[in-house]
């Protein structure tokens, strides 16, 4: 599984890194099993994992990402900025391609966003992003 090489890419992003706010010590990108206190602490991001099952040669993993802000508009750049880091196609080729986003372990081939909802938490009246991407990659033989 890919997760902790686009969490990376992430959090090497400084604009990123500045719409989030973050700091050297939170970067604000929480896995879903994140601390309630985490997730109160806003702009965040919110991320889930689902392998695909494949008999294939190239797995598969689709990444879930759960933008929570107070704005509106600030959380669209989060969304923008998230498009521009992990919307990337290599066209499956094979070998020592550069991608954007690197790894030691997997070529990663392809991110694509396939998906996105929004809406106001009623509770808390945030709004929340929902942007899930599916990432196409396959291990590298030592």
């Amino acid at each position: 599984m890919i997760e902790q090489d686009v969490i990376d890419h992430l959090k090497a992003d400084a604009t990123l890194d500045t719409l989030l706010s973050s700091s050297a010590s939170d970067s604000k990108i929480y896995p879903v099993r994140a601390s309630q206190q985490q997730q109160e602490n806003v702009p965040c991001i919110i991320y889930s994992v689902t392998g695909i099952p494949t008999d294939e040669i190239i797995d598969e993993d689709i990444i879930d990402f759960k933008i929570i802000d107070d704005d509106y508009a600030h959380a669209k750049q989060i969304v923008d900025r998230l498009l521009w880091l992990l919307n990337i196609s290599d066209d499956l080729r094979i070998g020592a391609v550069s991608t954007s986003i690197s790894s030691s372990t997997y070529y990663i081939y392809y991110g694509k966003r396939t998906a996105g909802a929004e809406f106001q938490d009623p509770d808390t009246l945030r709004y929340v992003k929902v942007e899930t991407y599916n990432f196409k990659f396959k291990r590298k033989i030592a």
